[in-house]
């Protein structure tokens, strides 16, 4: 392969399927890696006060066993198929996403869209993962670069849920039960708000393949309605 050849536009492509989902793609040939993921176009910046830290409670939640898997079952095939099985949350998104061989790619997508689609959201290993997220909110307050920049949003969006912090706190965690979970989540997880991206040696029609199977037969529904812009707040300081 030429210097030229290596570097020229990929293949990108975008579809949208009928429930609204969408499917974008980019086919990189000369590598035999995929990475690929779902996404969810809503963030904690579309939480209300009561909320704050839900988001990213569902995005650890999901791990944690689904209808048909326990953890454990989730983390011994993943670590079989040699991935990097992971997730985030942002104000702005939620991402769950791998890394995977080309031809492991059938296996990885089955395993992490069952886990987006088909939580368990067991009362027991809730308990246990709000106690993880009770000691990562406790290193973010250990963490003096973390905890200034939670005080620069806090005033600098004022009441707005952008100024919230993605972990919640101590006292909204303790409020999330698994009804609230699944309550919260259903009301999110819908193909209007979700997004699969994939990149590497595959075909886009793969993608499509893949995502009809898992996807196709979620009705329908509106996507979140964004959140309005923060009001700007002035603050005048006068020096003699």
């Amino acid at each position: 392969m030429t210097l030229s050849q290596q570097f020229a536009p990929f293949d990108q492509r975008k579809t949208t399927l009928d429930n609204g989902l969408v499917i974008l793609t980019e086919t990189v040939p000369h590598t035999r890696a995929v990475s690929f993921g779902v996404f969810l176009r809503t963030g904690s910046r579309f939480e209300r006060a009561e909320q704050n830290g839900l988001t990213h409670f569902i995005e650890h939640a999901v791990f944690k066993g689904t209808r048909r898997r326990s953890a454990l079952q989730i983390a011994n095939e993943a670590d079989a198929l040699g991935g990097n099985l992971n997730a985030y949350t942002s104000r702005e998104s939620v991402g769950f996403h791998n890394d995977v061989v080309d031809t492991d790619l059938p296996k990885a997508f089955e395993l992490l869209t069952e886990l987006v689609l088909q939580p368990a959201f067991d009362p027991v290993e809730l308990d246990k993962e709000r106690n993880v997220i009770l000691e990562e909110i406790k290193m973010t307050e250990d963490t003096p670069d973390d905890v200034l920049f939670d005080i620069f949003t806090e005033n600098f969006y004022a009441q707005h849920p952008l100024g919230r912090r993605i972990l919640g706190t101590s006292d909204t965690l303790t409020t999330f039960k698994d009804a609230r979970l699944t309550e919260y989540y259903e009301s999110l997880f819908s193909p209007a708000n979700l997004v699969v991206a994939a990149a590497g040696n595959l075909a886009h029609d793969q993608i499509i393949e893949l995502t009809a199977k898992t996807f196709g037969a979620l009705p329908k529904h509106t996507a979140a309605v964004p959140q309005p812009a923060p009001a700007p707040i002035a603050h005048l300081t006068f020096h003699p």
